[in-house]
């Protein structure tokens, strides 16, 4: 209920304001954007792919200058947020409410993550007191920072596997239709 989250939010202390809206590109064809645009709330979209080249630009441009960030469901943008040093907080109606996923997810599944991640994680994002220092290690993980390759290494990694038969068979089968 996007009217009850209005309502919780602008209950929260100014230092917390002004406050950002960013709703998936579903719930704003589906005017749900509007709901907030009444109550004075500007509202953001970070794109209609996560995929897309600009996705993470756009999510990084529209964090800029904030230093809190609220979600009340569990996504990407949440470690993004918890990487760049913002406090984090899961705060509001849960995912078991919204009733705007995206056609292309997975409902099971979404749920089942949540419910994985709040069980394993809920206490480091209660509001107003979070531990950032175990924010940042479970965003490291989730985003798989450690695994991380440099550019050097993922160079080599694609030229050797560029060489391999295996890759080399299924290439020339791709190039000769």
């Amino acid at each position: 209920n996007f009217d009850e989250y209005c309502k919780i939010l602008k209950a929260l202390p100014e230092k917390y304001k002004p406050i950002t809206i960013c709703l998936y590109h579903n719930e704003i064809k589906e005017g749900k954007h509007e709901v907030f645009e009444k109550q004075g709330f500007r509202v953001v979209c970070n794109g209609h792919d996560p995929c897309a080249d600009n996705f993470l630009y756009t999510l990084l441009a529209n964090l800029k200058g904030k230093k809190y960030f609220f979600s009340n469901s569990w996504t990407s943008a949440v470690q993004y947020a918890a990487m760049l040093g913002l406090k984090v907080f899961l705060y509001g109606p849960n995912i078991s409410e919204v009733t705007s996923i995206d056609k292309n997810y997975d409902l099971n599944f979404v749920a089942e993550s949540w419910v994985d991640f709040h069980n394993l994680h809920k206490d480091f994002y209660i509001f107003p007191d979070t531990d950032r220092t175990l924010q940042l290690e479970i965003a490291e993980r989730e985003l798989g920072v450690r695994e991380m390759l440099t550019r050097s290494r993922m160079n080599k990694l694609l030229w050797r596997s560029f060489f391999s038969p295996e890759y080399f068979s299924r290439l020339m089968k791709y190039c000769r239709k």
